[in-house]
């Protein structure tokens, strides 16, 4: 499989097998985030765990109560989260409603969105 990368303006896609565990920690300090929440169900913890241990401490957080179609009291809940930890920055690791979850976060806190679909 080849590897590649896409700059667009509000987006950048980091494409490859293996890239998500190889490439997130650059990819977060590139954003120059210090503080980052992690949003992932509890049903892929191993995956998700593999992926942040090399974060170490940037990982201020973890939020876990993700649910189907992201209802308002989960959104109210995750940016309550995120700013319990002060997050500078929020990465959705997860299927759609994960990367929601973060976008909703994103919406009101304007932090930026790491997003590893897993979907």
């Amino acid at each position: 499989m080849h590897h590649f990368t896409y700059d667009q303006l509000a987006a950048r896609i980091v494409f490859g097998a293996g890239r998500a565990r190889t490439a997130l920690a650059g990819e977060i300090s590139r954003l120059g985030a210090e503080r980052v929440l992690v949003i992932a169900s509890t049903r892929d913890a191993e995956r998700v765990a593999s992926l942040v241990e090399p974060l170490g401490e940037l990982v201020a957080g973890t939020f876990t109560a993700v649910r189907e179609h992201v209802p308002l009291p989960t959104a109210e809940a995750a940016r309550a989260a995120a700013s319990e930890v002060r997050a500078d920055a929020v990465l959705a690791i997860g299927g759609g409603s994960t990367v929601g979850a973060a976008k909703a976060v994103a919406l009101t806190a304007r932090l930026p969105v790491v997003a590893v679909p897993t979907t």
